[in-house]
């Protein structure tokens, strides 16, 4: 049975019909409430409301899912349960569930036992009704048919004791809980055990996936005014047979402005929700020739699979390695404007995708599609003249149907367009043309409709006539342009080769100066490492130096002393010598202390002046005393 739905929903999506779980409107238009409520443009609307059991859930299952919403970008409320006062829910709390597109309960064994979380339900289930807002339910826990029934099961005695509770207090409506659970059953919505097998990272996933696809967050903008693209879309998702477990790469060429990327966009926004993460990567052949080009698509493409900020990769090859580790789960990617297939092996390779992804190539160029076979390839033809004209008219008439008057206009312009989408909209675009449209050939409603004559003093056939000429003014003036980008597009083409290599030359030069920066870096961070040694070494030599100063001068007074000592013992002794030759001192002779000072008493700051006269004293003793045997000496004074 599963494997049937499963081939159903394929079939479905290939033929280009919608998923309904997938694809369920959530309006989300507020009702007028009554009483005393709040006005809804007072209070702030959320995308998300979730239900829960705070015991069963809170810092579990419901945390990571919440959580998982918010880095997604969904803008997420979840109550909490420990604040509430009493068992009524409040009117603010009313607010906000039907202010939100998409409630979620959270069916836990302990859901029903709580009256707050039953009363919020059956507010819930009103809004679906009434506004139909999109309800996804999981069982967590406990199966949707105990849900469906809670007399029986699990919740059995929650409910006999709501029962009994109601009896003394009517204004607990056990009758409208029970309605309310029973309509579950007609919900689609997420079995823990029987869809994901208990694994409750896979059904967080699943859910994420599906309020992203109900939100359209991340679809790409389009315009209201399509025409004829049912069709080749249908074609294209024969191709890409998403659900299919292998990885395809679909190719969509074409001439310029026939709106492939257009076409593109809209299979993006209908397949996006199959898939884990979704980048579309457009304008690549522009963004190639700039400076950096393939480094920014692959910053944006990271960017886009993780779901975060900008990336910022130092190089290239940094950006390969990354990109393919991210592409690990299943992905789809849209490269838009690819002018050779060097463009696509240099940005992403097939063989990083996992299986069940999908790759949409736009090119004008057939031959940039070498690497996708033939069987998935598809050409967007020229539109037809009917359809041109539909085009036309929605941008030039703002969708109203134009009279036979301006039909020969109309057909012209169509025709000398080529029939591109892109140029009929440029045509059409102009002021000038829609008033003069407004004036003459369309029928647009007002409230009190006049002649062209009473606007413009023209008539419908004068009007016409100068809006045929501006017409060919204009049609020849697009001729030229669009000579001149065919040029351009021609040369670029022709000189393709020397534009690839110049940017890979360049991004060779940006590696080497991003290089030579890394190293200049380097080394002056090594030099202010060397600074701070030397800074360190000077400190220590400063120091080193003021010590064996310090131990030199220490050193310099203990010999002075020394000194000092032993020159007060040889004068002690010549003033006590009685005669003959003076004895040694301390092993020196009078000659000895004579030449000591004459070479060292000059440093001695503390000497009286009279030290020559003492020295001349010396010498003389000593000649005397060897002259002149037992000469008595009187005692002298030989310092004053």
């Amino acid at each position: 049975m599963a494997a049937s739905d499963a081939a159903a929903k394929r079939r479905r999506l290939n033929e280009g019909l919608a998923d309904p779980k997938l694809q369920q409107s959530s309006t989300g238009i507020r009702a007028s409430t009554s009483g005393s409520r709040p006005s809804p443009s007072h209070g702030r609307g959320y995308e998300v409301f979730l239900s829960f059991r705070g015991a069963d859930t809170r810092k579990g299952f419901t945390d990571c899912l919440y959580n998982s919403l918010r880095d997604a970008g969904v803008d997420v409320f979840r109550d909490n349960e420990e604040l509430h006062v009493g068992e009524e829910i409040g009117p603010q709390l009313i607010d906000r569930i039907e202010r939100s597109k998409i409630s979620i309960p959270i069916f836990s064994k302990n859901y029903a036992s709580s009256k707050w979380c039953l009363r919020e339900f059956a507010c819930m289930t009103e809004c679906r009704k009434r506004m139909k807002q999109t309800m996804l339910p999981i069982f967590y826990d406990v199966t949707p048919n105990e849900v469906q029934h809670p007399e029986k099961g699990i919740y059995a005695e929650a409910f006999s004791k709501h029962v009994e509770d109601s009896k003394r207090n009517p204004r607990i409506n056990v009758q409208k809980w029970r309605k309310a659970l029973l309509e579950v059953g007609t919900l689609k919505g997420w079995d823990l055990q029987n869809d994901t097998n208990g694994h409750e990272g896979q059904l967080i996933k699943l859910v994420v996936r599906r309020v992203l696809s109900d939100l359209k967050k991340g679809h790409l903008i389009l315009t209201e005014k399509l025409v004829s693209v049912d069709d080749k879309k249908r074609a294209i998702m024969r191709l890409l047979d998403v659900g299919k477990e292998d990885v395809r790469t679909i190719g969509v060429f074409g001439m310029g402005g026939i709106g492939k990327t257009t076409l593109a966009k809209v299979i993006y926004n209908e397949i996006m929700g199959y898939f884990d993460s979704c980048s579309f990567l457009k304008d690549i052949r522009a963004t190639l020739l700039h400076f950096d080009g393939l480094k920014c698509l692959q910053n944006q493409l990271a960017a886009d699979l993780s779901r975060c900020e900008d990336q910022d990769f130092t190089t290239t090859d940094e950006g390969t390695n990354e990109l393919q580790r991210r592409f690990r789960e299943k992905k789809v990617l849209v490269l838009d404007d690819v002018d050779h297939s060097n463009q696509l092996e240099a940005l992403v390779s097939v063989a990083w995708f996992a299986p069940g992804s999908r790759v949409i190539v736009t090119t004008r160029y057939k031959n940039a599609l070498n690497l996708t076979p033939k069987e998935l390839r598809y050409e967007v033809e020229e539109m037809k003249l009917d359809w041109s004209m539909e085009l036309f008219c929605k941008h030039a008439f703002r969708g109203i149907t134009s009279t036979t008057a301006a039909t020969t206009t109309v057909t012209s312009t169509s025709t000398a367009a080529s029939q591109a989408p892109s140029a009929l909209v440029a045509a059409s675009s102009s002021g000038s043309i829609y008033a003069s449209s407004e004036t003459s050939s369309v029928s647009i409603p007002s409230a009190a409709p006049k002649m062209p004559s009473e606007i413009t003093g023209k008539t419908v056939e004068e009007i016409i006539k100068e809006w045929n000429a501006e017409l060919q003014e204009r049609t020849g003036k697009f001729r030229k342009q669009a000579s001149a980008i065919a040029e351009w597009d021609k040369r670029i083409l022709q000189n393709r080769d020397v534009l690839l290599r110049l940017e890979i030359e360049v991004a060779k030069v940006v590696e080497m100066q991003a290089r030579l920066e890394r190293q200049l870096e380097l080394i002056e961070t090594h030099q202010q490492e060397v600074d701070k040694a030397l800074q360190s070494i000077e400190e220590e030599a400063e120091r080193f130096i003021r010590t064996d100063l310090h131990e030199q001068a220490e050193f310099i007074e203990r010999e002075l002393e020394q000194m000092t000592k032993q020159i007060k013992s040889i004068i002690q002794n010549l003033n006590s010598n009685q005669g003959g030759e003076l004895a040694a001192v301390d092993g020196m002779t009078p000659l000895d202390v004579v030449w000591i000072l004459n070479n060292q008493l000059s440093s001695l700051m503390w000497i009286d002046e009279k030290a020559e006269e003492f020295s001349s004293r010396i010498q003389k003793l000593a000649g005397q005393g060897s002259a002149a045997e037992h000469e008595l000496m009187g005692p002298k004074f030989w310092l004053s």
